[in-house]
């Protein structure tokens, strides 16, 4: 892994890889993300707009660091008529990918522990 204006790349991928460690509301260009489980409690990772989200790619969004406290929360921005909202994830290595079809998300797959 190599350091890009304060952002991991993963160089097989050649993918922006966004660290998140505190309650994060995705911009559109965000779309792998590592997150850290916070020494206390949880944190929410808020995905951008579904219409921005369009045609952007699926997104990857991992636990990579486990510090204690509870579990990361992915969800939507309460735009969609079935709003979006992913299991806890609390484990290093529990993952979800999702899609907009800028309707909705729908998700491809999670693995949560």
């Amino acid at each position: 892994m190599a350091y890009q204006d304060g952002m991991k790349t993963d160089r097989l991928a050649q993918q922006m890889i966004k660290q998140v460690t505190e309650d994060t509301t995705l911009d559109p260009k965000d779309t792998r993300v590592a997150a850290a489980i916070p020494a206390q409690g949880s944190i929410t990772i808020t995905l951008p707009s579904v219409a921005e989200a369009f045609g952007r790619g699926p997104y990857f969004i991992r636990v990579d660091t486990d510090g204690g406290g509870t579990s990361v929360v992915v969800q939507d921005s309460d735009e969609t008529p079935d709003n979006y909202q992913s299991d806890a994830l609390t484990a290093v290595g529990d993952r979800v990918c999702l899609v907009s079809d800028s309707q909705q998300w729908y998700e491809l797959f999670e693995k949560s522990t």
